[in-house]
C-alpha cells in the first residue's frame, strides 16, 4: 500500500488525493440498455453499485460482451445466407447490400443476466466460465433469448483463449492467444506451444468451427498444439486462407493429445478427422497409424480399389511424388519428359520427378531417372535429407553408425544423410536374422515404411 502525502497549505496538511481516471468514451448502446434495465427492474442493484463505483466498470463490460454477440449473431446470419469473401470478389455491391441486410435484422439487443465463475488448476491455470443471457429484437418485433457459454482461459505465461458455446453445447467461436514470453521459451527449448482450448475433430471442414490463432509478430516460427478431444492419428489441421480457400497442413502430426503444426503467423484453422479406410491396413497392423497420418494429408494415397497396398516396394517416382505433397509445389511434367528417356509427359510420375530435379533434390543417371525402379532405405534417406535443407530445415543431428551391425556396407554416399536420420530419430535401424540391429542400407523400402520415416520426419524436422 502506498504511503499517503500531504501537502502543508498555511498551517494545515492537506492530503494529496486524486480520482482515478475515468474512460471518457461515450457509453455504448448496449450499456445504456443494461442500465435502464438494472434502474426499472433491480433498482436497489444499480444504487449499490453506482455508490460503490462498480457500475461504470460493469455497464462497459456488458456493451462489449453484447457488441461481441451481436457480431457473431451477424456472421451466423452471413454464413447462412451465403455471404462471404467470394461473394464480395464477385460482385462488392451485392456484399455491401446483403451485410447491411444482415446488420438490420439485429436491431437490439439486452443482456438480462450475466453469471460466472472462476477456477484454478493447480499449474496456476484460471479459467473463468461465464453464462451470459441475451434477448435479441429484430426489425419485426420479434424477440429471441440467446444463452452463450463462454470459457476463457489465461495461463501463467500469459497464453489465453476463450471458447464460446450455444445454449446447446455447440461450439460457436474458439480464440486463442500465444504470448511473447511463450513464443520465445518455445523457440529456444524447441518446445511446443499449447494453446490453452480444447476442440473436438469435426467430420468435415464444412462443419468445423475455425480455431483463431493469434502469433506474436516477433516470432519466427512457433510449433502449436492445438488440444483435441479423442484425437485420431487421421486428425488434421486446415488452414483457412484470407480469401476462403482452405489447405490441409501436410507436415502437420498428432500427439497424445491434439494436433501440432508450425505457425511464422496467425492463422484461422480447422480440425478435422480426416481418416480414410483400406482394406489391406487392418488397425492392430505396427503401420496402421502411419498410413492413417500419411493418407488422411494426403501425403501418400492408395492404390484402388480402397487398397493401400503397404507391403509392396516403393519407387523413386512415388518418393518424388510424396516430396512434392509435402512441400505443396508442383511442376511442368515437360520438363522431365525432355530430360529423360524413360519418363513421358502422360507419366504419373512426371511432374513430381520435374519438381524434383529442379530443386536440386536429386538428378537421374545419364538420360534415364529410373522413375519406376525399387527405393533402397540408404537413397530413401538421402532424398528426405535433400529436401530438408531445400526446404531450409536444420539438418545439423549426427549420430554414430558404428553401433549397427551393418555400418560398413552403407555407401560413402549415404553416410551423411544416413547419420542424420538416426541422429534426428527418423530411423532406429531394424533387426535381420540374427537379431542384429542393422540399417539395411541396401534393402527395399515398402510403402509402410515409408510413411514412417515420413511421418517421424514430420515430427521431428519439419516445420
Amino acid at each position: 500500500m502506498n504511503d499517503l502525502t500531504y501537502t502543508k497549505i498555511g498551517d494545515y496538511l492537506i492530503p494529496d488525493l486524486t480520482m482515478d481516471a475515468e474512460d471518457d468514451t461515450p457509453l455504448g448502446r448496449y450499456g445504456i440498455l443494461r442500465e435502464t434495465f438494472l434502474q426499472e427492474h433491480h433498482h436497489g442493484t444499480y444504487t449499490s453499485m453506482l455508490l460503490t463505483g462498480r457500475l461504470e466498470p460493469h455497464l462497459r463490460e456488458i456493451d462489449r460482451q453484447v457488441e461481441e454477440q451481436v457480431e457473431r449473431i451477424v456472421g451466423n446470419l452471413k454464413r447462412l445466407h451465403g455471404v462471404d469473401e467470394r461473394v464480395k470478389a464477385d460482385d462488392q455491391m451485392a456484399w455491401v447490400q446483403a451485410v447491411k441486410d444482415a446488420s438490420g435484422k439485429v436491431t437490439a439487443t439486452t443482456v438480462t443476466e450475466s453469471k460466472g465463475t472462476v477456477s484454478t488448476a493447480t499449474d496456476g491455470t484460471k479459467t473463468t466460465t461465464t453464462t451470459n443471457t441475451a434477448v435479441t429484437t429484430d426489425a419485426a418485433g420479434n424477440k429471441t433469448t440467446v444463452v452463450t457459454t463462454e470459457k476463457a482461459t489465461v495461463t501463467t505465461d500469459g497464453n489465453t483463449g476463450k471458447v464460446v458455446s450455444d445454449e446447446s453445447g455447440k461450439v460457436v467461436s474458439v480464440e486463442a492467444k500465444i504470448s511473447e514470453t511463450a513464443a520465445e521459451s518455445a523457440a529456444k527449448s524447441g518446445e511446443t506451444v499449447t494453446l490453452p482450448v480444447t476442440v473436438t475433430a469435426a467430420q468435415s471442414a464444412e462443419n468445423a468451427t475455425a480455431v483463431a490463432i493469434t502469433v506474436p509478430k516477433a516470432a519466427e516460427s512457433v510449433k502449436v498444439e492445438i488440444p483435441v478431444e479423442d484425437v485420431k492419428p487421421g486428425t488434421v489441421a486446415v488452414i483457412v486462407h484470407e480469401d476462403g480457400t482452405e489447405e490441409i497442413v501436410k507436415t502437420s502430426t498428432t500427439s497424445e493429445g491434439g494436433v501440432v503444426l508450425a505457425l511464422e503467423s496467425g492463422a484461422s484453422v480447422k480440425v478435422v478427422d480426416n481418416t480414410k479406410d483400406f482394406v489391406d491396413v487392418s488397425g492392430g497392423e505396427w503401420y496402421a497409424d502411419n498410413v492413417a497420418w500419411a493418407s488422411s494429408r494426403e501425403v501418400m494415397n492408395g492404390v484402388g480399389n480402397n487398397t493401400f497396398a503397404p507391403n509392396e516396394v516403393t519407387t523413386t517416382g512415388m518418393l518424388a511424388q510424396i516430396l512434392m505433397n509435402l512441400s505443396g509445389e508442383t511442376a511442368n511434367p515437360n520438363t522431365a519428359a525432355e530430360k529423360y528417356s524413360d519418363i513421358k509427359a502422360n507419366d504419373w510420375f512426371a511432374a513430381p520427378i520435374s519438381w524434383l530435379t529442379e530443386a536440386g533434390i536429386a538428378q537421374g543417371k545419364g538420360d534415364a531417372f529410373g522413375a519406376a525402379e525399387a527405393i533402397t532405405r540408404e537413397r530413401d534417406i538421402v532424398l528426405l535429407h535433400n529436401y530438408a535443407q531445400h526446404m531450409g530445415y536444420d539438418t545439423s543431428a549426427r549420430a554414430d553408425l558404428n553401433r549397427f551391425a551393418d555400418a560398413g556396407s552403407v555407401s560413402d554416399w549415404a553416410r551423411d544423410a544416413m547419420a542424420w536420420a538416426v541422429g534426428a530419430g527418423i530411423i532406429n535401424g531394424t533387426t535381420d536374422g540374427s537379431r542384429n540391429v542393422v540399417l539395411d542400407p541396401q534393402g527395399s523400402a515398402t510403402r509402410a515404411q515409408v510413411t514412417a520415416m515420413t511421418e517421424r520426419f514430420c515430427k521431428k524436422t519439419a516445420r
